[in-house]
């Protein structure tokens, strides 16, 4: 209905609705009348930087991507190269019912949020399909043993923050007890490759990113 009465404001076709703009009744005749080409699903959210990437986005990601291993000399060194990106858990977000177009397997939704809650992990690996272990946030400031077993998930690394979303203090305890201590047999320089979050970046993250 939102996009309905916004389409109808641009081309002024208020005079062809009764009350100026599309009613339930308008949208169910609608369904009715092209229902050959339209369906009605559940949405499935998406974060809003997923929902935005082009493939002239995708490209020109790859051609620096390409230019910063050219320049480090790691073309050909697939052990020295991570990324790292973080998944979260947590309850339902729920889904809505959506207009698509026929043979649409998957209707995906724009989150306006980061889509994280209760749990954060993450999860690091190397272009050799190297896996390091987890690093797991959970969303609270004290943890309790029976959160950290040590023996399910060797290596793993425990934190917690009120929300349970990783911050810029997380991101820095990685690097110094998790990402940098589990790779200190391989010779330098590594490349980590992470997204532009604003956690992800300070002066302190960077000085103990130069000095590893």
């Amino acid at each position: 209905m939102k996009y309905g009465t916004e389409y109808v404001n641009i081309l002024n076709l208020q005079p062809r609705f009764r009350f100026g703009a599309p009613t339930k009744e308008w949208y169910y005749g609608f369904i009715k009348r092209w229902s050959h080409r339209l369906k009605t699903m559940k949405s499935i959210r998406l974060e809003k930087l997923r929902a935005g990437v082009t493939k002239e986005v995708v490209n020109e990601w790859f051609l620096k991507l390409h230019s910063v291993l050219k320049k480090l000399n790691l073309l050909d060194k697939p052990s020295n190269i991570f990324n790292v990106d973080e998944s979260g858990f947590g309850g339902d977000p729920g889904r809505k019912v959506v207009l698509v177009k026929r043979g649409t397997k998957y209707a995906n939704q724009v989150h306006g949020g980061s889509g994280k809650s209760h749990t954060t992990v993450l999860l690091t690996i190397s272009a050799e399909d190297t896996c390091l272990p987890p690093y797991i946030i959970c969303k609270s400031l004290r943890l309790y043993d029976q959160w950290c077993p040590k023996n399910v998930i060797p290596g793993a690394v425990y934190n917690g923050t009120e929300s349970g979303w990783i911050d810029e203090n997380c991101f820095y305890d990685y690097l110094s007890k998790s990402f940098i201590p589990k790779t200190h047999n391989i010779a330098r320089l590594l490349l980590l490759i992470l997204d532009n979050h604003s956690t992800n970046l300070s002066i302190r993250t960077a000085k103990l990113a130069i000095q590893s």
